[in-house]
């Protein structure tokens, strides 16, 4: 714990072609943590690790990043890509957020052509698995978001943009064109 009550498990600044698999983030801060930080980076891969941390926080932080694979990692809080692209989100578990985000926030926020498959945001305070306006060609397909506060699934694009949603299980959406 760093003297501003943050806690970040593991950071990446400008790096590429690195991995972390099998490895447990523990954090109890009063404010503010991220399991994985990772930023103007490419070509990571985290790979069935788990986040466990204070609410409010990210499990997993993208930021200015490109071709990277999440596959397999659990968090209790959220998976969040900023102004990220060719990302791949694969088989992951973001559930029980109470915090701000929750679930899977992609492209989320800029960024876009992110591949969002077979991913589980359950029971997050806020949306399940949500695209933000701008972000586009994200192909989200076979994810399960079910008992989400807000909607379990959301995309503040008109008419969902150039986003594909299909085979996605859940009971509430933003609008008519996820699916």
């Amino acid at each position: 714990m760093f003297g501003d009550a943050s806690f970040i498990g593991s950071r990446a600044d400008n790096s590429a072609g690195s991995f972390v698999k099998f490895t447990t983030v523990t954090a109890q801060c009063p404010t503010f943590s991220r399991g994985f930080s990772i930023q103007s980076s490419s070509h990571w891969k985290l790979d069935g690790n788990v986040v466990r941390g204070t609410p409010g926080s990210f499990g997993i932080f993208l930021n200015i990043t490109a071709d990277n694979d999440l596959v397999r990692n659990d968090v209790n809080d959220s998976i969040v890509l900023v102004n990220s692209s060719n990302n791949t989100i694969v088989n992951n578990t973001a559930s029980d957020s109470l915090g701000r985000q929750g679930g899977i926030a992609g492209g989320l926020f800029g960024g876009g052509n992110n591949e969002i498959h077979g991913n589980t945001t359950n029971n997050n305070t806020s949306n399940g698995l949500s695209i933000v306006s701008g972000s586009s060609e994200n192909n989200v397909t076979g994810n399960t978001s079910l008992n989400n506060v807000a909607e379990d699934m959301r995309d503040d694009n008109p008419n969902c943009d150039s986003n594909k949603w299909e085979g996605n299980k859940f009971n509430t959406a933003s609008q008519g064109c996820v699916h």
